[in-house]
């Protein structure tokens, strides 16, 4: 196919503005572009595109629709023209497609096939970045794979349970994936993604899952037991939150009692609840927020954390070990019994407690906190005992199990301001310790304060939604700072432990009235 820079085309960036898109170079091997290779199977399909379509190829095509409009060469010397479009014309003959040679599925039976892009992949663009490819799909949590939803009924009547794998027969084509089995499918449908399957990609890309475009879109699909077992790398843990109210909702129309905060500072701690005074804070004491009502559960955090941190990328099979390495992991709640309730989404990274449960089991100090509130990993220090992870509530320390390979050329994506971890050590959130010091130096230097938001750690700076705020707890006029202190829905996970955590949540806001509690279902994914 042509490259973008030897292909004629046009695109409406907005309605009444046509930017035309000219070649610059001409092709250098035997190719034809999108429009004219889609025109060459119509042709070979029986149609007549010069008689049904009004030209013989697409750049015919484009000059005879430009003319309409207005004159081509003022199109192609300015590049674009505004005012309103002209009615195109639509060919009058009927391009059914002829599919009857590659097994069209028979459309009277039950099940109907819904293939949807993969949240992480897309339609496989993404397949050959292992930062895509080991992050879990945000409902599912399965990542290096492909998958099968079902509904727990059309699952059950296919003699198939939670971690079996399917195969998907429509028509000639056939489709072979570890089958998830979720009411989120609705009943009659067998949802598909896309994006795996790859032959030749890219090293991160081939051999990995199955081709979902092999099969027909449509119904007449027929879903049972495969012979074969395959994996299934999923890091879901429970989809319910077991009455612990981790992600929080509040109902529009409510007003939340605002909770007693234990803040991460000295005003924190009291004779009653506290055995030790709380740590002394040099110039800053860092937090975080997270506003559940904005956070779409994409991932986007954890992967730009991975890029920015040197994280390294464990594979499918270490990933089904649960020995990823994501420093953020974002939770996923929900709560079938009820169709109409929210799916919450939780971003969990290292708290930052005042209290830290991980500082005191260290047997050689290497969890350490720091005069600005940071709960810090001494690498040099660690000898992997994991004490740490074991005492950590939250579960967000990582162990590397590996010893890491960069080849080329990802070797030179390495962020040299971030150590690169060995085999042996625990790691987590540092809160982009790296970029806390670069901006305290060049404040420093121009010899001023810190503004707020100055200092934008790389989930913050990435989130497409802004969900995250990060600053300074100590200056009342920041806006986290404000947040905590002003906002009612902002709480602290798990804050019965009185770890004093650095990170706040802000409840979801939903619409409706508070629905019953209900217990778990016996179904759920793998």
């Amino acid at each position: 196919m042509h490259t973008p820079l030897e292909s004629w085309g046009d695109y409406e960036p907005q309605t009444g503005i046509l930017n035309a898109m000219q070649p610059v170079m001409g092709p250098p091997y035997d190719t034809r572009s999108v429009g004219d290779a889609l025109l060459a199977l119509a042709q070979a399909a029986g149609h007549d595109p010069p008689r049904e379509f009004g030209a013989p190829g697409l750049r015919e095509y484009l000059f005879a629709r430009w003319a309409r409009q207005g004159p081509v060469e003022e199109l192609l010397q300015r590049g674009v023209r505004s005012g309103p479009p002209a009615p195109e014309p639509l060919p009058g003959a009927e391009w059914a497609p002829r599919l009857a040679d590659f097994g069209q599925p028979d459309e009277s039976a039950g099940l109907r096939l819904h293939m949807h892009p993969s949240a992480t992949l897309f339609d496989g663009r993404g397949a050959n970045r292992s930062w895509l490819q080991e992050h879990p799909d945000p409902m599912t949590k399965v990542a290096w794979s492909s998958w099968v939803e079902m509904h727990p009924e059309d699952a059950a009547q296919a003699g198939l349970q939670a971690g079996d794998t399917a195969q998907v027969t429509a028509g000639r084509a056939s489709y072979a994936a570890p089958v998830v089995i979720t009411p989120g499918v609705a009943r009659g449908t067998v949802a598909v993604p896309l994006g795996q399957g790859h032959a030749a990609y890219g090293r991160y890309a081939q051999g990995v899952g199955a081709n979902a475009f092999a099969l027909p879109p449509g119904g007449g699909l027929t879903v049972a037991k495969a012979r074969h077992a395959l994996p299934l790398p999923c890091a879901d843990g429970s989809p319910y939150q077991h009455g612990r109210e981790l992600a929080r909702v509040t109902r529009d129309g409510e007003t939340p009692e605002h909770e007693e905060l234990r803040l991460p500072l000295p005003e924190g701690y009291t004779r009653e609840g506290d055995m030790l005074a709380g740590h002394p804070h040099r110039d800053h004491r860092w937090a975080m927020a997270v506003d559940l009502n904005r956070c779409t559960g994409c991932g986007a955090c954890a992967v730009a954390c991975q890029a920015e941190n040197n994280i390294g990328v464990v594979g499918s099979s270490q990933f089904a070990r649960h020995r990823m390495m994501a420093w953020i992991r974002v939770d996923r709640y929900y709560d079938w019994s009820d169709p109409t309730a929210p799916v919450l989404f939780l971003p969990l990274m290292c708290q930052h407690c005042d209290a830290a449960p991980c500082e005191p089991v260290c047997p050689v100090f290497a969890a350490a906190h720091s005069e600005e509130g940071l709960n810090m990993q001494v690498y040099n220090r660690c000898i992997g005992t994991r004490y740490c992870a074991n005492n950590c509530p939250y579960k967000v320390r990582r162990f590397n199990w590996l010893d890491w390979e960069w080849p080329e050329p990802l070797n030179w994506q390495a962020n040299p301001d971030v150590t690169v971890r060995s085999r042996g050590v625990m790691e987590k959130c540092t809160f982009c310790i790296q970029r806390i010091r670069e901006a305290e130096v060049r404040a420093r230097r121009e010899d001023r304060p810190l503004r707020d938001g100055e200092v934008m750690p790389a989930c913050a700076q990435t989130c497409p939604a802004e969900a995250l705020t990060f600053g300074d707890l100590m200056d009342p006029s920041t806006r986290i700072a404000r947040l905590v202190a002003e906002d009612r829905r902002a709480y602290q996970l798990l804050g019965e432990l009185n770890t004093k955590p650095a990170v706040f949540y802000l409840s979801r806001r939903v619409e409706g009235e508070e629905r019953r509690r209900s217990s778990p279902p016996t179904y759920g994914t793998a």
